[in-house]
């Protein structure tokens, strides 16, 4: 069995070995006999929710923040490139 536990904004915790919980913390939790599966749109993640009053649980899905490393670094080099008279290399 599957435990998950109700956190800040419904996000869930999960135990998937359920030795390691006391039957008060069991009483706490929602047990699951497996994870819904994600259905997870291009360029978003999907985050585990859960409600314990009304044992519901779900996905939201949210954007992936897009890394533009590579870009900030092709300008920083034109800056530096152009601060020191166009000499690049």
């Amino acid at each position: 069995m599957i435990y998950l536990f109700e956190n800040d904004n419904s996000n869930a915790s999960v135990v998937y070995d359920e030795t390691t919980l006391t039957n008060d913390q069991k009483a706490n939790g929602i047990a699951i006999e497996s994870l819904p599966i994600a259905e997870t749109p291009e360029g978003k993640q999907a985050v585990l929710k859960c409600n314990k009053s009304t044992g519901e649980v779900w996905y939201e899905y949210v954007d992936i923040p897009v890394d533009n490393t590579e870009q900030r670094i092709a300008d920083l080099e034109a800056a530096i490139a152009a601060i020191l008279g166009g000499a690049a290399e």
